[in-house]
């Protein structure tokens, strides 16, 4: 779990009382989870009721082992040193900063068998939809001229920068969008309605943070990559000149041949005429 940031979803009075998402709305196009939980509790099959926001930017609640969207909200205590390298840009009024790349999962992207693997992972908990099991498996990010993406269970799916609105008041970064769909919680006994106890808690402190965050390992694979592939492209213009000088001395060698064929026909027309006067 990284120490500086913390991975959590918004709560009821931040989607209440945030100013930025007064302005830019708070509504999704998917309905996502809140971390707050309801005052329902089914006692008799331990399943909590936590709130979540629908797709006009109502409150309703569902049992936290349901399937709804993720919508990841950033906080840290060093906001202003978590942005400083970060290009801002304005909505609505409102500043928003890309950090990180997650499979943008609303799009299937289509892709061949000469496509490259970067190095770099991403996770998603793509069983949880079966409700029976929080499982988290990892999907590799590879290259495809220039666009990167990512092999899920479902498909291909391109790797896009993550956008997020700024919220200085409460020090955290609100993802603009939903990234994926996942329940709270599905079998982590533990879990007593705290979001802090739950599976997808540890899931985005954990396997989805890491993905966010760079990763050295990652870094100097993707650098290694890069410098084959730079590699692969100077060798690849290199046979090509060469194949080129080539073809310069294959029509060198017959130019010469020509030549040399043109120097014998000359010389024998010299021959004749001189051995005709001295008879």
């Amino acid at each position: 779990m990284n120490k500086d940031i913390e991975v959590t979803l918004l709560s009821k009075e931040e989607i209440r009382k945030s100013k930025v998402l007064k302005k830019v709305g708070r509504e999704c196009s998917i309905p996502y989870w809140t971390r707050s939980m309801s005052s329902s509790y089914e006692s008799w099959n331990n399943v909590y009721y936590i709130l979540l926001i629908t797709t006009i930017g109502g409150i309703l609640k569902n049992k936290a082992n349901e399937v709804h969207g993720i919508r990841p909200v950033l906080k840290t205590n060093n906001l202003e040193k978590l942005i400083k390298d970060l290009k801002i840009s304005y909505e609505n009024g409102v500043e928003v900063v890309e950090y990180g790349e997650y499979p943008n999962l609303e799009e299937k992207f289509y892709t061949s068998n000469s496509s490259k693997p970067t190095g770099k992972s991403y996770y998603y908990p793509c069983d949880a939809s079966r409700q029976n099991n929080y499982r988290v498996d990892e999907f590799l990010e590879y290259q495809y001229y220039g666009t990167k993406f990512a092999h899920l269970k479902y498909g291909f799916y391109e790797v896009m920068p993550i956008k997020f609105y700024i919220d200085r008041e409460y020090n955290m970064l609100i993802a603009k969008d939903v990234l994926f769909e996942a329940p709270i919680n599905i079998d982590n006994k533990n879990y007593n309605g705290d979001f802090e106890t739950s599976q997808l808690y540890h899931f985005l402190n954990n396997e989805f943070i890491n993905s966010l965050l760079p990763n050295p390992k990652n870094n100097e694979m993707a650098a290694l990559i890069r410098k084959k592939e730079i590699l692969e492209k100077e060798i690849e213009t290199k046979i090509k000149e060469l194949k080129k000088l080539k073809k310069i001395i294959q029509e060198n060698e017959e130019l010469k041949t020509q030549n040399n064929s043109l120097n014998s026909e000359i010389e024998n027309s010299l021959k004749g005429p001189s051995k005709v006067l001295k008879k």
